[in-house]
């Protein structure tokens, strides 16, 4: 049986996401899901995946690895479209386990990490930046090769 059968549709609560009303919404809507949804009740904390988004404020995350480490997170995967988009590789993960670079990071992302961070959510996990490794092409002069990052 469907977990999203109880879903119904709701008037419109902001006109932005990040609004203090629509994080209560959320909020309200989590909570109501983790104490009355059967699934959710038998629900352990999951473990984190191989990578995940740290979040240390609103503006503030990094990648980070953690191991066995038990926690619930935030998702966000959507469409890429054919743009690239700013990934971890093996070039960048030392850059980033320490910080993301906040300005580089789409609008999305952003939306994402401080929204996760708003309803209370310590890690979130974004594909391009969570999924390893990525390929990535090392051209030199006179020596161009594809190598996994």
């Amino acid at each position: 049986m469907s977990p999203w059968r109880h879903l119904q549709s709701v008037p419109r609560i902001s006109d932005h996401t990040g609004s203090a009303t629509a994080v209560k919404k959320v909020k309200s809507w989590y909570t109501e899901c983790l104490s009355s949804h059967q699934l959710c009740l038998q629900a352990s904390t999951p473990q984190l995946p191989t990578r995940v988004i740290r979040i240390e404020g609103p503006f503030k995350a990094r990648v980070h690895t953690p191991g066995v480490e038990r926690s619930e997170y935030a998702c966000l995967s959507h469409r890429w479209g054919g743009q690239v988009m700013i990934r971890t590789t093996t070039l960048t993960l030392g850059q980033y386990s320490v910080q993301l670079p906040w300005d580089e990071l789409p609008k999305t992302y952003q939306d994402a990490i401080q929204f996760a961070h708003a309803l209370g959510f310590s890690y979130i996990w974004i594909d391009s930046l969570c999924q390893f490794p990525f390929l990535v092409i090392c051209a030199r002069p006179g020596f161009p090769q594809l190598t996994r990052s």
